[in-house]
């Protein structure tokens, strides 16, 4: 929430601020909390600024919603400031009503928010089964009627709800888009729908098969909700307005698909306006159309051995942003089984076709997402991961050659936060390469996942493409041309300019699915751009020519047989 990611701390009675883009904690605070929400800047901002709370003045603060963070302590409802973790308000009394007193009043209901306003379902203390419970009561809670942080102050009306048929507690799960019906389900066949204007029952109705409390499905932007019957391995739709059934979908279980007979939903599902994403415990994701229930695409599960169904399972958590839908597969927490499996992994899954973009081992569960980022927490190692988009820093130097040309070299690295950390830093001192989107799930998985096999012999990876560009002292654009940096992150090119003079150079990466991107700039200085072609010229008169030389030759062999007839003559003669 605005750009933060808030966490409970296990066992200490605190929770975290973290920045969501550097993984910096900015405080921890005394409480818990359990969602965070946006109310009308009204009588509660106002009491938080230290003005009287009976007096609202709408006009200073008008509707514009502000952020809060919302827990509960018992039967305390309290109100923290994100920015700092203050609290800002606590509103006391909530398990307790005018009628009756709650049995367990620290998991006794859930709400719908609704700017001030909240949808309650409370529990009254009974004795006439086994369970403690006889009925319950719904509320419609107002905050904006609450007098002096008394919580049964905000209450603007209640419904007496029947007796569960199974004794079994009864809970609100979700509204309609406007509000107006609340949909209340007692576990597990029983299902509800009353006015959110005054508490009046619309409709209900009782299940023909069995279900059990994790297979109900509520719908984002949707008047639906979904049952799955394990009985024919199939999805129910029903409507929140008026609680009729409106379609079911074909079974999951095929001839290929045996292993998707049975499951229980622990948050292994997603919708957009036209869609409903479930993953199944054989290893696929199925997209069921929201009109009809008739299936749009099934994923292809990952084999592996390791699992009894001979391929990765889905168990819980599922997300869907920006056109994907992000899923864990793999045991969850509760079900491992022993040895532990190696291949638990986050694996995003293109929406539209059902087609796996990439896989990311580790077991990284994903529970939330913003601003381009996904957040989980790593099921084997317990750390928080922050998934998306990194920075990069872009390097570049340009130094002429012998003959004229140009060497223009540099780097892309990432820059992460991950990349500052101190095992990165040693094994790369210059610093850690960016990788292309092909090659990073080997990548990451080696980089950050401990995988053994990789460690013992590194994946051979590209980098990421630059554009090269120039500008000459005229003020003229030159595109020199592209390449690619290396597993390294380092790169190389050799240019060859056509005129002399003071470039500007460029080095340019334009980022990737898995960066942002970056570029650097130079200068280089062109003294000359081509070697001179060596000229004819004509002998200088003082150098002998060829025809001389043979003159010389021959007079020479002339002379010296004259020399040798005449000393033969004069040997001739002595004798």
């Amino acid at each position: 929430m605005d750009g933060k990611v808030f966490i409970n701390i296990p066992n200490a009675g605190k929770f975290a601020c973290i920045d969501e883009t550097t993984g910096k904690v900015l405080y921890t605070a005394s409480g818990s909390i359990s969602n965070g929400i946006h109310l009308p800047g009204d009588a509660l901002v106002q009491s938080g600024a230290g003005y009287d709370p009976s007096v609202v003045l709408a006009s200073s603060y008008g509707a514009t919603p502000t952020a809060y963070l919302f827990g509960i302590s018992g039967s305390t409802w309290n109100y923290y400031d994100p920015l700092s973790g203050t609290l800002l308000r606590s509103i006391t009394g909530a398990s307790t009503s005018s009628k009756s007193v709650i049995s367990n009043p620290t998991a006794s209901f859930t709400y719908y928010e609704k700017d001030s306003y909240r949808f309650s379902y409370k529990l009254i203390d009974g004795t006439n089964n086994a369970y403690g419970v006889d009925n319950g009561t719904l509320y419609m809670w107002n905050l904006t009627r609450v007098a002096n942080n008394n919580w049964l102050t905000g209450i603007q009306w209640k419904s007496y709800m029947p007796l569960p048929l199974s004794n079994r507690s009864i809970i609100m799960i979700g509204t309609s888009t406007d509000a107006s019906v609340l949909l209340v389900r007692s576990n597990p066949n029983q299902y509800w729908g009353y006015s959110a204007k005054d508490g009046t029952k619309l409709w209900n109705f009782t299940l023909t098969y069995q279900s059990i409390v994790n297979e109900q499905i509520t719908l984002y932007g949707v008047d639906d909700f979904i049952i799955w019957d394990p009985t024919a391995s199939a999805y129910h739709c029903y409507s929140i307005l008026t609680g009729a059934l409106l379609w079911t979908s074909p079974s999951m279980v095929t001839s290929s698909s045996p292993w998707a007979s049975t499951w229980t939903v622990y948050g292994a599902e997603t919708n957009d306006y036209n869609n409903l994403y479930v993953a199944l415990s054989d290893g696929t994701i199925a997209a069921l159309s929201l009109t009809d229930g008739h299936q749009v695409w099934r994923s292809t599960a990952i084999p592996s051995t390791e699992y009894p169904n001979n391929a990765v399972p889905y168990v819980i958590g599922m997300l869907m942003v920006g056109g994907n839908i992000y899923a864990y597969a793999g045991y969850s927490v509760s079900y491992q089984i022993d040895p532990m499996p190696r291949f638990g992994m986050l694996i995003c899954t293109n929406a539209t076709t059902g087609d796996i973009t990439y896989t990311l081992n580790g077991a990284v569960y994903p529970s939330a997402a913003a601003n381009g980022y996904v957040i989980g927490i790593g099921v084997y190692d317990w750390n928080l991961y922050c998934i998306g988009q990194g920075t990069t820093s872009t390097t570049v130097t340009a130094q002429q050659q012998v003959g004229g040309s140009v060497l223009i070299q540099g780097s892309v690295l990432d820059k992460s936060p991950t990349s500052s950390d101190a095992l990165l830093t040693a094994k790369y001192p210059n610093g850690v390469p960016a990788i292309s989107d092909a090659d990073m799930s080997v990548w990451m998985d080696y980089l950050h996942m401990q995988n053994a096999t990789l460690l013992n012999s590194p994946p051979n990876c590209i980098g990421v493409p630059v554009s090269l560009d120039a500008l000459d002292a005229n003020g003229n654009y030159i595109h020199i041309g592209d390449t690619t940096s290396d597993g390294s992150g380092i790169f190389m090119y050799q240019w060859t300019p056509t005129t002399s003079g003071l470039y500007a150079v460029y080095a340019t990466f334009s980022g990737s699915d898995s960066y942002y991107s970056s570029y650097a700039e130079t200068g280089a200085t062109v003294a000359s751009t081509t070697t001179p072609a060596p000229t004819a010229t004509s002998a200088p008169s003082n150098y002998a020519t060829t025809a001389d030389l043979m003159t010389y030759i021959v007079v020479g062999v002339i002379a010296m047989i004259i020399a040798v007839a005449v000393a033969t003559v004069l040997i001739l003669r002595k004798k």
